[in-house]
């Protein structure tokens, strides 16, 4: 298990900007440097930046003027002796000059330069269909996405939907960006742990019309999965997966796999503020698993019901009264075969497998911690990952963390992060 207490903390931090007309911005950035800070959670919202920097002028103007929306930036911190590792890359989304009188009533300009990480290409990207003059405009609104972005409309895995996204819209549009624009772009890796007998026939969502990001997430199909972008030291990586959730004995609960990045471990010793505790207002204790069908097909909700689904906590329902979780999902394809068939109930038993897990992570929700925890800042805090608090006996699964840096006056920079920590049991 790898720690991230450190008996002495000299942060390091640095920032890079490239511009679309071909300028690198690094030393004389890091001169002009206020603060900053980034967000970054699991919860499908994109990771965010927000530099601060000096209203210095120049010849060409100031900040504002010399960074502009779509300038590629990469930010990289560690403590020494560690050389800074990558805690984000992104685009810039704007580059806003500020000005305040301060207490002393003199005024006070500043340059704050906000951006997102690469969730933003995968949200500014959107499908749509412009048919107004085409003569198969009536067939053509409901086969979309494979009539004029090429997905197959056949049953799929997950790994290949997820690829196909990637392969025939997202990698062209990344491809032509450097082409435009010669900015050192790196692709985007993909993750993907949804096993693939949860295949899913793409004609359901074949009228989706949106984001690319809200195609994704509609399929991370939470809580049962995630979509989230994290940055590895090689590029930026979209996890898809089922939640990592663990059961109330402390395992991963099937069929969720141990995420990506290990457990690591934080100190009270080193925290100046925390404020964790348990409630009953997540309680659930009703679990109910069917297919999402509502875009083409009518089947009705009961024809998933079996023994097994909806999956029930009778001592938790005897307690804290009925408390459901209804979850519609594209992770079970609609087409219910006829008995005698090869793959006759596999859609009933698939649900009742997901209901399974949902009772298994979320029937004992009255029992796990949750909060918030302030730390000096580390590389090793990224979302998605579980972290041991010792003094506690106790781990939390990793799901926001905010960074604040803050550069002026100081030899090196003030670094401290806050962490949202959720489903925290006993170790």
């Amino acid at each position: 298990m790898q720690a991230i207490v450190m008996q002495r903390f000299v942060p390091r931090a640095d920032v890079q900007v490239w511009t679309k007309d071909g300028r690198h911005y690094h030393e004389d950035l890091m001169g002009d440097a206020i603060s900053l800070q980034t967000h970054r959670s699991t919860d499908g919202s994109p990771g965010t930046f927000a530099l601060t920097l000096t209203a210095r002028t120049f010849a060409d103007g100031s900040w504002s003027g010399r960074i502009s929306a779509m300038d590629y930036v990469e930010i990289r911190a560690a403590n020494a002796p560690l050389q800074p590792q990558i805690r984000m890359r992104g685009f810039v989304d704007n580059a806003m000059q500020s000005f305040s009188i301060g207490p002393s009533g003199g005024p006070t300009r500043s340059v704050t330069i906000n951006g997102r990480d690469f969730t933003k290409v995968l949200q500014i990207n959107q499908i749509r269909y412009l048919w107004q003059n085409d003569p198969m405009a009536a067939v053509a609104r409901n086969w979309g996405l494979t009539m004029v972005y090429g997905i197959p409309v056949s049953t799929t895995t997950p790994q290949a939907f997820a690829s196909a996204i990637m392969t025939r819209i997202m990698d062209p549009f990344l491809a032509g960006l450097r082409e435009a624009t010669d900015l050192p772009i790196p692709g985007i890796a993909l993750s993907v742990t949804i096993p693939d007998r949860f295949a899913t026939p793409v004609a359901i969502v074949e009228p989706y019309a949106g984001a690319f990001w809200g195609l994704f997430t509609y399929f991370a199909s939470a809580p049962l999965g995630e979509a989230f972008v994290y940055d590895s030291p090689e590029s930026p990586v979209l996890v898809f997966r089922v939640a990592p959730f663990k059961d109330a004995s402390g395992n991963i609960a099937a069929p969720a796999v141990a995420p990506i990045l290990p457990e690591v471990t934080a100190s009270f010793a080193t925290a100046p503020g925390q404020d964790l505790g348990r409630s009953d207002n997540e309680v659930k204790n009703w679990f109910f698993t069917y297919a999402d069908t509502a875009s083409m097909f009518s089947y009705p909700q009961y024809a998933y019901v079996s023994k097994g689904n909806p999956a029930v906590n009778q001592t938790s329902m005897g307690i804290y009264g009925f408390r459901s979780m209804e979850v519609s999902t594209p992770w079970l394809t609609p087409f219910l075969d006829s008995p005698g068939s090869k793959t006759a109930g596999v859609p009933q038993e698939q649900a009742i497998e997901l209901s399974a897990y949902l009772l298994a992570t979320q029937g004992h929700n009255e029992l796990l911690a949750s909060g918030s925890l302030q730390v000096h800042g580390s590389h090793d805090l990224i979302p998605g990952r579980y972290i041991r608090i010792p003094e506690e006996d106790m781990t939390f699964y990793l799901q926001t963390v905010d960074e604040t840096f803050d550069f002026l006056g100081q030899s090196s920079p003030h670094w401290r992060a806050t962490l949202g920590l959720v489903r925290g049991q006993s170790s």
